[in-house]
């Protein structure tokens, strides 16, 4: 202390400046500390983010620039990834919006799409007053969840037929399409034999797979998303997607016509797993006497009320659980197992839906049929339940049938689709399912389980429990 005094008297303006290049060195070397402590921090904070898979989002830049134009998701997903994806309009303004199409002549063609596993609910009623007399060709869609050994010329003339009586005739033709992209190969040349100046127009209900078929189109003729557009229907507000097949027509893609007494309307992305089938359906042949049920699920029952032994074949998703009862027991069996044994509907997925969707419960009788049987070597006719699939009734004599669904579902009646997937001396492999009417007698079941010396004869006690507990 008595040194840096003697050193400040001698010299005291040294002094001064050694003292301020020491308080300088003393910032520098803070500063240098805490610089380095705010990148460690910073350097642990982008660690931490990283390990959280948080994504640090940068500060936008003030532009001039106009704001981007909104577009549709649909216009989305064609722009930025190449995909055309289905959209649809209530069934009135689906008619209302395209009765335009009827007025325009010469040039028009019309491709009308209808899903072969519920074709009269894809079908859309009354379609010349939608079109008026323009070409028309069907595409049946799904044709590969039917049978592999089916007659396709005899599924061509059993399409012609309904369409006539559903009041189209006058078809072009008749193409049978799939998943598949192979099976659009005969579409695909009858585009190539349509003119350049003119334009087909596909149109269908909604879920008939039309998106797909466009898709599958662009990809076959290499047609990037780049080239196609987004443009009105003449004379509408309808927004389609549009593209130029090379050296043939323009080819337009219309949303899809919603049709609300489809079941497949009214269930979620998880019942609808179970109820639409996305592989080749199996027929399922139950023979059974009358005064006997089947629950397709807990979506449909059908009450078999009068007439001799027949078979009824069922074609509907392998994944819907199928459940045979005696039908003076069904109501208490509704009740008691709605939503485990029958299922769908799934009741924590029901209360997912939007409020304006009607509930699929309780099951209503919507129709009771008459017939006249043909026999048994082939069906005399399919009722079918929109969305669910159908039920071809085959055997001899007259019979009573009586057919439950929710409100408002609507359920067909027509001429046998597939009518030989019976048991014939050609279709000796098929499994027929049967059905007991007699109730085991728990007294009397008790009494053959035990000898005389009181012992179960039986190796597996459950066996006994499980035939007593049948409540069928």
């Amino acid at each position: 202390m008595m040194k840096e005094e003697s050193t400040r008297e001698k010299d005291p303006e040294g002094y001064i400046v050694r003292k301020m290049k020491k308080e300088e060195e003393r910032s520098r070397e803070e500063e240098k500390k805490r610089s380095e402590e705010e990148k460690l921090k910073s350097f642990r904070e982008t660690i931490d983010m990283a390990v959280l898979g948080i994504r640090s989002v940068a500060k936008p830049k003030k532009t001039n620039s106009k704001p981007k134009e909104k577009i549709c998701q649909r216009c989305f997903n064609l722009k930025y990834h190449a995909k055309v994806v289905p959209i649809k309009v209530p069934m009135d303004s689906f008619r209302e919006k395209l009765s335009n199409l009827g007025k325009m002549k010469d040039n028009i063609i019309v491709f009308k799409m209808v899903d072969i596993f519920d074709f009269h609910a894809s079908f859309i009623e009354n379609f010349r007053d939608i079109i008026g007399n323009n070409t028309v060709f069907l595409i049946v869609n799904k044709m590969d969840l039917l049978p592999k050994d089916i007659s396709r010329e005899r599924v061509k003339d059993w399409i012609r037929s309904e369409a006539k009586e559903r009041g189209l005739s006058r078809i072009q033709g008749v193409h049978l399409a799939s998943s598949k992209s192979y099976s659009i190969q005969s579409l695909v040349k009858e585009l190539d034999n349509i003119a350049e100046d003119q334009e087909v127009f596909i149109l269908g209900a909604s879920n008939v797979g039309k998106s797909t078929l466009m898709n599958q189109i662009m990809k076959f003729h290499d047609i990037n998303a780049k080239e196609t557009t987004t443009s009105l229907v003449p004379g509408t507000t309808l927004n389609t997607i549009s593209f130029k097949v090379p050296s043939g027509p323009t080819v337009y893609d219309t949303p899809g016509m919603h049709n609300p007494h489809q079941l497949t309307s009214r269930l979620s992305p998880k019942e609808l797993s179970i109820v639409v089938p996305q592989s080749r359906i199996k027929p399922q042949i139950w023979s059974l006497n009358a005064g006997n049920t089947i629950y397709l699920g807990g979506l449909a029952r059908i009450d078999y009320i009068e007439g001799p032994p027949i078979y009824f074949t069922l074609f509907v998703s392998k994944k819907l659980p199928i459940h045979v009862t005696r039908t003076h027991n069904a109501d208490k069996i509704y009740k008691k197992h709605l939503g485990t044994i029958l299922f769908p509907p799934l009741k924590e997925e029901q209360g997912k839906l939007p409020g304006d969707i009607q509930p699929v419960t309780p099951l209503v009788k919507a129709a009771t049929h008459t017939f006249e049987g043909n026999g048994f070597r082939k069906a005399t006719v399919d009722i079918v339940i929109s969305g669910l699939g159908w039920v071809a009734i085959t055997g001899p004599g007259k019979f009573t049938i009586d057919t439950w669904v929710p409100p408002g579902i609507q359920v067909f009646e027509r001429n046998p689709l597939l009518p030989f997937e019976t048991p014939n001396e050609n279709k000796r492999d098929l499994k027929i399912n049967k059905h007991k009417n007699i109730r085991p007698n728990k007294k009397k079941l008790l009494e053959k389980a035990k000898t005389i010396d009181g012992q179960n004869q039986f190796k597996d006690e459950d066996n006994v429990h499980d035939e007593i507990k049948e409540e069928n």
